[in-house]
């Protein structure tokens, strides 16, 4: 997962900023953002350097059940305008042998998930950001679940948390 700094693909989500009319479309954003959405990021759409971190790892070998969860940072070096996060993956076949959907790779045609903020973050230099994510893919009748949680930390002190669930994005 890395941060995504690029406004692209926030800005498709938040055209309901701009109902005519004065309409309030509000229920309808909240939904949107609460939502994870296959797109082809490119390294240019990342927080640069090396910005990429492993918030979780699994070993088909052994009986693993679907719930996942992890949390990882980032301290910011330069300021920056967060837009969400972009996740991937990387499965080692056999060793030596790998396949993944990162940005930093070879496409395929999995691309990669963005994963919004409701409003971007701007941290400056110094700041951190902390993730939290929880993952359900149990399937049957729970189907999936995603929960992500940014926190943004100045000097110890929490500027803003923002907590997305797909949950609640989802239409049935």
């Amino acid at each position: 997962v890395a941060p995504l700094v690029s406004e692209r693909y926030w800005r498709e989500l938040s055209s309901w900023d701009c109902a005519p009319l004065g309409l309030d479309f509000e229920p309808a954003r909240a939904m949107s953002f609460d939502n994870l959405y296959v797109r082809a990021i490119t390294p240019g759409d990342l927080l640069g350097g090396d910005s990429a971190r492993r918030w979780d790892a699994l070993d088909f070998s052994a009986v693993e059940n679907g719930a996942r969860s992890g949390t990882v940072s980032w301290d910011l070096a330069q300021p920056a305008e967060i837009y969400g996060f972009a996740l991937w993956w990387r499965c080692e076949l056999v060793p030596g042998v790998a396949i993944s959907t990162s940005p930093h790779d070879a496409p395929t045609h999995w691309e990669q998930v963005y994963a919004p903020v409701s409003r971007p973050l701007a941290p400056r230099a110094g700041d951190r950001l902390t993730l939290q994510i929880e993952s359900e893919t149990g399937g049957g009748e729970a189907g999936i679940g995603m929960r992500w949680r940014v926190t943004h930390n100045r000097a110890g002190q929490v500027l803003a948390t923002q907590q997305q669930d797909i949950a609640r994005g989802f239409i049935g």
